[in-house]
């Protein structure tokens, strides 16, 4: 079976804050691959000028996995097979408007929009690691490299020195992966 690989990437997005200061609950208190104890709380998305879309990034960095979605993108990916550990959280989006090019911007409420959190999955005992070719990019530098790895523990040891950007230039999955047939998945 083909997989394609979806990047949510490239609208228009900026941060909007309209308190002092940051909540104790605030998003940045989120973890990677750890579902929070708590309900945060998130910056506004103010979307440019541009019309919305069901899935779009988000401004919140690296410190999370998950993306943006309206009410059908929620419907889709609650309708398929995901294996996901996953949560949905409100986000308040605005749509920047511009009546004349003098005017500062004025917005207005968008559409309802979620944060779509997600927990990963143990995935790496999902790769076939003598198939699969990875590179490896120092994080000082670009040099890219090609890179495989014999097993998952040489992977994650490798990965555990946080040394490199690590990302597949041909990913394959095994047997384990294809029991589950997912819809969707997501591989960091």
């Amino acid at each position: 079976m083909k997989y394609f690989r979806i990047i949510v990437w490239g609208t228009p997005l900026y941060n909007y804050e309209p308190w002092k200061g940051e909540p104790d609950n605030f998003y940045y208190n989120l973890e990677i691959n750890k579902m929070p104890t708590f309900d945060p709380v998130f910056s506004y998305q103010v979307l440019e000028e541009v019309p919305a879309t069901d899935f779009i990034s988000s401004t919140f960095g690296g410190s999370t996995y998950g993306f943006l979605v309206n009410q059908k993108a929620r419907n889709f990916l609650n309708s398929i097979n995901a294996d996901l550990n996953h949560k949905y959280y409100p986000i308040k989006m605005l749509q920047e408007i511009n009546q004349k090019a003098s005017d500062s911007p004025a917005y207005y409420h968008s559409t309802p929009y979620w944060y779509f959190f997600i927990v990963n999955p143990d995935y790496v005992d999902w790769i076939d690691f003598k198939k699969t070719i990875f590179f490896a990019r120092p994080l000082k530098g670009d040099i890219l490299q090609n890179i495989r790895f014999e097993n998952s523990e040489q992977f994650s040891l490798f990965k555990s020195e946080e040394k490199y950007d690590i990302g597949c230039e041909m990913l394959f999955l095994n047997d384990e992966f294809k029991r589950k047939e997912l819809d969707i998945f997501v591989i960091p």
